[in-house]
């Protein structure tokens, strides 16, 4: 009895792990930057943004322009004191996005003010402040 239900308890747990493992195989193109942390400030992540758009707005080519471009607009939601974008560009970068650009514009401010620290002169120098003096053969250790 026992062992029969420790072996259904199992074999739950093996279907859900490989219903996460199907989910993240097939879909990996869809979601690459969904788990990035805001901490990494580099964009190198390909994503085929453009492949992503054009099939996003498959349905919505037959239409009339006006109808097409209702059926295709995306709003995004920035908020500056949080430094953030609901496209998540902003967050992942460090740098303000076209969207967090435009808003910044509007309030009449400079976008460099609102890059992250990351990308200013002085961590730029105390980046190379030290210098990495060179370490001899491994068989001299």
């Amino acid at each position: 009895m026992y062992r029969q239900i420790g072996l259904e308890n199992v074999q739950t747990g093996l279907e859900e792990k490989m219903v996460v493992v199907a989910l993240l195989d097939a879909n990996e193109t869809w979601f690459c930057k969904a788990y990035f942390n805001y901490n990494a400030k580099c964009d190198s992540t390909d994503n085929n943004l453009a492949e992503a758009f054009n099939a996003s707005i498959v349905q919505a080519r037959s239409k009339p322009i006006i109808s097409m471009l209702n059926d295709i607009r995306i709003t995004y939601i920035v908020n500056l004191e949080r430094v953030t974008c609901s496209c998540r560009l902003w967050g992942l970068s460090g740098i303000p996005c076209a969207h967090a650009v435009c808003a910044i514009y509007n309030k009449k401010e400079d976008p460099e003010k609102y890059l992250a620290k990351w990308y200013s002169k002085e961590m730029c120098m105390r980046t190379y402040e030290y210098a990495l003096q060179p370490i001899n053969e491994l068989d001299l250790w």
